[in-house]
């Protein structure tokens, strides 16, 4: 094999040449080392919320697909640096698992509120933000914000998940393309992955930013589920799985990082983005672990002002403070604000009580009066 070549290497020369590499080789250690913890971890995690939620098929199913996405990157990134040339298949089943945790992480929210219409009702007049980041200020006048009703809600669905079609349709045709000769992972005009990195940038970001609009609706709602991070966690992973490819892409077009013996630009750029990712989906899987190991059943999700037998909107109480004898005005103290409040019948009979009270008081002034 001819040296700096930028085609994928095949296992024994790929081996020939790492020989003599001491990093390469402590590299690659490590990285085995940590794909093995991680997923130890996945298996005690995964027995942990069988014991949890052995009841519950449904939650233990949604929990398990969103924690097996480390371990999955994980292995998938290490086959790939022990043997190079399966990095187009390998990112293809990455992707599509990536792709299948997008619609898990949505049901666990809407999961989490206990479901569509009481999510809906929670969120009735509520307006949500839609200046939110990749779209941030710079939109403030078109993106205006809006009322939370089913239509915006399965518009922000249709945005988040059209990521699960268009994102395993693009590595397909770059797999396809691969075989042929026409992707060789370069990032210039006349190269397909140019443009395929593209449209896989832009379907990314309008992923990210719908969920990222739900996500902000939600989390002061559900933050005794630590939605924060899991949200963190699982939009690192796919963050990082995605634009380093094209970070890498526009580095190897300035010989970044040099080829060493038969290994060239962009092969060198393959085997360090997939060992960043291996480090880091290791880093990402301990603080999914923190997010998700934990017993949810005792708590008590987000109560919807119809369960609470209100209106969603502040509810004052007043009681009146006992006066004197000689006293012809009654004061009005320890006024209390709930959102939700006790029972609706409570008020109506404070408010009775309260009538009957001012009732009492003009008779009183009637008979000051009369005298």
């Amino acid at each position: 094999m001819e040296n700096c070549s930028n085609a994928l290497p095949f296992t024994e020369h790929f081996y020939a040449d790492i020989s003599s590499d001491v990093y390469s080789i402590v590299f690659l250690t490590l990285v085995c080392i940590l794909a093995v913890v991680c997923i130890l971890i996945f298996l005690e995690e995964v027995w942990y919320l069988r014991r949890v939620y052995s009841k519950d098929e449904v939650k233990l199913q949604r929990r398990v697909i969103m924690l097996g996405l480390y371990p999955v990157t994980v292995t998938t990134s290490l086959i790939i640096l022990l043997v190079p040339r399966s990095t187009v298949l390998l990112d293809l089943v990455a992707s599509c698992y990536l792709t299948i945790c997008f619609y898990t992480f949505l049901s666990l929210i809407i999961d989490y509120f206990g479901g569509k219409y009481k999510m809906m009702e929670l969120f009735e007049g509520t307006k949500i933000q839609l200046n939110t980041p990749p779209c941030c200020c710079c939109c403030c006048c078109v993106l205006k914000p809006v009322k939370m009703r089913r239509t915006p809600l399965r518009r922000l669905r249709y945005c988040s998940l059209q990521v699960a079609i268009i994102q395993p349709l693009l590595v397909f045709l770059a797999a396809v393309l691969w075989t042929d000769g026409k992707y060789d992972g370069g990032m210039t005009s006349a190269s397909s992955n140019t443009y395929i990195s593209i449209l896989e940038t832009i379907s990314t970001l309008t992923s990210v930013y719908a969920t990222m609009v739900i996500y902000r609706a939600s989390r002061d709602h559900l933050k005794m589920y630590l939605l924060w991070m899991k949200f963190a966690s699982f939009y690192t992973m796919f963050i990082v799985s995605n634009i380093q490819h094209l970070v890498f892409g526009i580095l190897s077009n300035f010989n970044l990082p040099a080829c060493v013996g038969t290994r060239g630009t962009k092969v060198r750029a393959n085997a360090l983005k997939h060992t960043l990712v291996v480090i880091e989906a290791f880093l990402l899987a301990l603080l999914a672990r923190k997010a998700y190991r934990r017993d949810e059943t005792q708590i008590e999700g987000p109560v919807s002002a119809a369960e609470a037998g209100f209106s969603p909107f502040s509810v004052v109480t007043e009681q009146p403070m006992s006066t004197g004898d000689n006293s012809d005005t009654s004061c009005v103290a320890n006024t209390s604000y709930s959102r939700y409040g006790a029972d609706s019948g409570e008020i109506l009979r404070s408010d009775n009580d309260n009538k009957g009270l001012g009732k009492n008081t003009n008779q009183t002034e009637v008979q000051h009066n009369s005298e």
